[in-house]
């Protein structure tokens, strides 16, 4: 149909991908930035970090932020992966 637009997502173990198809159009992944970077695939992981002693102070973060923030952690994260298994990991200071 006329001006309909579909979108695909893919929620891969690994990476996710969006499609967008508009009618009359080539089919287009969808971009992501990641400071100077771009990439038509973002990475499928979350983490929660805590950002002090206090368990209340968290901050969530996704694709490859969420990666290096699992990396650098400071305090305890929840690094998820993907939807189908998870990580801890604690620092002890």
């Amino acid at each position: 149909m006329r001006g309909r637009t579909s979108i695909g997502i893919d929620f891969g173990t690994t990476n996710t991908v969006v499609a967008v198809a508009k009618h009359g159009e080539p089919v287009r992944a969808v971009t992501f930035q990641d400071g100077q970077e771009q990439s038509d695939i973002y990475r499928s992981a979350l983490c929660f970090e805590q950002l002090a002693a206090s368990r209340f102070d968290v901050e969530a973060s996704a694709g490859m932020k969420a990666i290096r923030a699992y990396l650098t952690a400071a305090y305890e994260t929840r690094f998820i992966q993907s939807f189908k298994r998870s990580r801890c990991k604690r620092h002890l200071r």
